[in-house]
């Protein structure tokens, strides 16, 4: 199901997604919650939802209003936002994470910043700080 906003005039879904097999999408939003099964791999430049619960393969970068749930065999690639980050033992994140708003703050003294943070190998983190031009 999906309703039109009366403000941007964009359409919204609204409905929870689960994902069972292979699925790729440029933008994968809803604004309900998104499950991603043990079996299955999402690859997408973006990932919006309230919630969102790996079981399976995902490539892009993730952000969740709520939280973002990673089980035991979870595979992510990419970078996390989220107020609440779950992560299983066992479970794989490649990329950066950010717990905390996902909006900007009204008052930003009034608030802690978010804990801002790395996963992934030493290799690609030393690649990346090079194509930023930065060393580590």
């Amino acid at each position: 199901m999906s309703v039109f906003c009366d403000y941007c005039k964009q359409r919204v879904i609204v409905e929870d997604l689960k994902v069972k097999k292979y699925h790729a999408v440029r933008v994968f939003a809803t604004a309900g919650d998104i499950d991603v099964a043990r079996a299955a791999h999402v690859a997408a430049t973006t990932i919006l939802a309230q919630n969102v619960t790996i079981g399976g393969t995902v490539r892009g970068q993730i952000t969740a209003w709520d939280k973002v749930v990673l089980t035991r065999s979870a595979w992510v690639t990419g970078d996390v936002t989220a107020p609440r980050l779950v992560v299983k033992d066992g479970a794989r994140l490649a990329g950066f994470y950010r717990i905390g708003p996902t909006d900007e703050p009204e008052d930003p003294e009034a608030e802690q910043p978010p804990v801002v943070g790395r996963a992934g190998s030493k290799k690609r983190r030393r690649r990346n700080a090079q194509a930023q031009g930065r060393r580590e």
